[in-house]
């Protein structure tokens, strides 16, 4: 998949870049559920997507596409607590 510059300021295109190195690459899932999960929170064309959207587009229930989603989140946060990495969460203030 290619991220495409949509008129977003530098800082945004490397923080979409960013989350989805993250997602593709650190999730050990289908690639279908990357992609849904990237449709949903809008990681390749910065538009978010409603589960509607999302069970649309990828032939799927409403109910299934937030469910697919909600299990990729938690796979996400799962990794962070394991290997210590962090991923949607902000540094902690001293």
């Amino acid at each position: 998949m290619e991220l495409k510059n949509i008129g977003l300021i530098s800082a945004e295109v490397e923080y979409m870049r960013l989350l989805y190195y993250k997602v593709d690459n650190l999730i050990n899932d289908s690639q279908r559920n990357r992609e849904i999960f990237m449709y949903r929170y809008g990681v390749l064309d910065n538009i978010a997507h409603s589960f509607g959207e999302c069970g649309k587009k990828f032939g799927i229930s409403r109910a299934r596409a937030q469910q697919i989603v909600y299990q990729v989140c938690a796979k996400m946060h799962q990794i962070e607590h394991d290997k210590g990495i962090q991923i949607f969460i902000e540094p902690k203030s001293p």
